[in-house]
């Protein structure tokens, strides 16, 4: 957490220059006199947006820091993978941007991926939990032989 606050202050601290430079280019048609235009709500619809995007965004990188110490780094990489190709297709079908050949193979290839992992992960871990039972059987029958 105290790694996403310096994150977070050092992209607002970069960022304040920009906010400058579009302060002082707003020719009257831009977000500033919309904000302060005295003609229309004083909250326009793009700042509402920008600040849902804003909150979503934190609250994603706070879930992010409190998911990994949850799980291995693998296994966290795994979902990142799921969530981004969610978000990839999610906004293919929200904006109607059709996806090429190229985009549908990344997405296909790369959900095979996700899968074959879980896949062998899975086997693994049965695999381990079997030979532990074996082993543990074993030595219960030794101790009753004795």
């Amino acid at each position: 957490m105290e790694a996403f606050t310096v994150m977070a202050t050092v992209c607002t601290v970069l960022s304040l220059p920009l906010l400058a430079v579009s302060y002082a280019k707003d020719d009257g048609h831009g977000l500033v006199t919309a904000c302060f235009s005295l003609s229309q709500p004083p909250c326009p619809t793009s700042m509402k947006v920008a600040a849902m995007a804003a909150l979503a965004y934190h609250v994603e990188y706070t879930l992010n820091f409190l998911f990994v110490a949850l799980c291995n780094p693998l296994a966290f990489s795994v979902t990142d993978i799921v969530r981004r190709l969610g978000t990839i297709c999610c906004g293919a079908v929200l904006f109607s941007k059709p996806m090429t050949l190229l985009n549908a193979l990344g997405v296909v290839i790369s959900l095979g991926g996700v899968i074959t992992y879980t896949v062998v992960s899975r086997r693994i871990a049965e695999r381990e939990r079997h030979q532990q039972w074996a082993e543990h059987y074993k030595a219960l029958k030794e101790d009753d032989a004795e």
